[in-house]
């Protein structure tokens, strides 16, 4: 009799702790969105027939090669911080690399060290896997924005980026600009 007073009370507890989890989660992210600082990566084209997989637009970024001055002692799969400013263009550059989170510093992102290699003396390359590589879009509009990414990407002209919120090394992607336009907008790029 005892066992069953506690079954109702814990079954609530249960609901309640599957709706927090993803609600905190979105929480998470739109105070992100809300308050944190917009950056611009630039992409860089990919092989536009493995453009899409599925309903998402895989990224690649320049900034994603990084070189740095000296060696510090990394390992493929470690986690680094790389601290951002921005160029005389406005795009995100990398200021420093560390393996150490930056105190009083809220522009940096986590990624990822998928591998690292000496390229001089004195010059190392390190290629990060940066964790926002993938903009999901909405089913319907996936073949146009394919065709429109498929034309940039043969086009010397064109340029893409992607709008990243950042907040205390935690980063939202937001958009994918082509030419300086939305790729929401894709429908009425094609037609143009």
């Amino acid at each position: 009799m005892e066992r069953r007073k506690w079954i109702w009370p814990a079954f609530l507890l249960l609901i309640l702790a599957q709706l927090y989890v993803p609600a905190s989660m979105i929480y998470e992210r739109e105070q992100i969105l809300k308050h944190g600082k917009a950056f611009l990566f630039r992409t860089m084209p990919v092989d536009p027939a493995d453009a899409f997989r599925g309903r998402y637009i895989t990224l690649n970024y320049e900034i994603s090669n990084i070189s740095i001055k000296r060696n510090l002692n990394l390992e493929n799969n470690q986690m680094l911080y790389l601290l951002l400013g921005k160029d005389s263009a406005g795009y995100a550059r990398v200021l420093s690399v560390s393996t150490l989170k930056p105190q009083g510093q809220t522009d940096y992102i986590r990624a990822e060290l998928d591998y690292s290699y000496e390229q001089n003396d004195s010059l190392y390359l390190l290629s990060v896997d940066l964790p926002f590589d993938r903009l999901y879009m909405e089913e319907s509009k996936a073949p146009v924005a394919e065709e429109l990414y498929n034309k940039m990407a043969t086009d010397p002209k064109a340029a893409s980026a992607a709008v990243v919120i950042i907040k205390n090394g935690e980063a939202v992607l937001s958009d994918v600009l082509i030419n300086g336009v939305s790729v929401g907008r894709v429908r009425e790029m094609i037609n143009d």
